[in-house]
């Protein structure tokens, strides 16, 4: 430390040998900065919208030293970086590197994106990759499908069969609601329940290459506009990819609180959908709901006990309730038939 003779001005050695900064200097700079920092919360609050601009992901709520949930554990999305670096008066400017390798079904994509002013110098810079490897775009949830029309319309019967046949409780058809052919195959049938469920390789996993480059286009873009506005306390960026964070956050007192009231349809400022929960554009490749109760009546179709209905009892919960009575019927035919066979331990069924 050395001080200037006849001047209140002391000079610190900062960031590496040479660098000099004033006193004076620094208080100018922590003027600027506690400016910024309430401009920047109110153009939060006033210009960018939640679950469009930024939002909460499911899971990814950081902790701190407490254990307690620290509330901002927002993540920027794509039209809030996009505000954000025109409000600064800048534009990005894009540069690509990818990997194409379509016999190994294999489309990664890895962007930079710098941040440029109007007369064109760099102020910022942010990465982004995505690959054809994630688990949302290589999996895909498998249902059963009509051995004659090929159409995932499967049910299981919950009725007796009116004619005395096989085709009574237990047994599959193809849902004509759902597009299928009406055809009706009995329980048991290999046709039918030999077919793989669950978790398999996307066969089509070309027809994700675009949204794989998109995202990687926009984790750069959103990296790009935190490292610009310097709002990493404000927000993530890929907090879905980071589940388990538990850094703690500070939240400043100039920041202002977003309204939860201002909401507006989940489109990019472009008109392209995307997944509000996380930020994701086009076909975000995970289960719908109605992939996810296909699956359990599938399950349910292959119960042989009851405690093998009681393991899926859980699953049912979790669903929307509009998805629920069918399955309760299902649950209901299903242990009809497992105590029918109970009482016929000679019967095959």
């Amino acid at each position: 430390m050395t001080t200037t003779n006849g001047s209140e001005s002391t000079a610190l050695a900062v960031a590496s040998p040479g660098a000099i900064i004033s006193t004076t200097e620094m208080r100018a700079a922590l003027q600027a900065a506690k400016e910024q920092q309430d401009i920047l919360g109110l153009f939060v609050r006033d210009i960018m919208t939640e679950g469009v601009d930024y939002g909460m992901i499911p899971g990814t709520a950081r902790k701190g030293p407490d254990g307690k949930e620290v509330p901002n554990s927002r993540t920027l999305l794509k039209p809030g970086a996009e505000k954000l670096i025109s409000f600064f008066r800048c534009r990005p400017r894009f540069k690509l590197r990818r990997t194409e390798d379509p016999d190994k079904g294999l489309y990664a994509y890895e962007f930079r994106c710098e941040i440029l002013t109007a007369s064109g110098d760099v102020v910022a810079e942010g990465f982004g990759s995505a690959s054809s490897r994630e688990s949302k775009y290589r999996w895909r949830t498998a249902q059963r499908k009509c051995p004659k029309c090929q159409q995932p319309a499967i049910g299981v019967s919950k009725f007796a069969d009116r004619n005395g046949g096989n085709f009574g409780v237990g047994s599959y058809y193809c849902n004509k609601k759902q597009g299928g052919c009406g055809s009706q195959f009995e329980a048991g049938d290999k046709a039918i329940e030999g077919q793989q469920l669950g978790r398999t390789e996307n066969p089509d996993v070309a027809d994700v290459a675009n949204t794989v480059l998109k995202m990687a286009k926009k984790r750069a873009m959103v990296d790009a506009a935190l490292a610009l506005a310097r709002c990493s306390d404000l927000f993530g960026q890929d907090l879905e990819d980071l589940v388990d964070a538990t850094a703690p956050a500070p939240t400043p007192k100039s920041q202002v609180a977003a309204p939860t009231a201002k909401t507006a349809p989940a489109k990019t400022s472009d008109g392209e959908p995307f997944d509000p929960n996380t930020g994701e554009l086009g076909d975000p490749g995970q289960p719908l709901p109605e992939e996810l109760a296909a699956d359990i009546s599938d399950k349910i179709g292959q119960a042989q006990t009851l405690a093998d209905l009681n393991a899926l009892a859980p699953r049912v919960t979790k669903l929307p309730d509009a998805l629920k009575p069918a399955l309760r019927h299902a649950f209901a035919a299903r242990m009809g038939w497992i105590a029918a066979q109970s009482r016929q331990p000679g019967e095959e069924g």
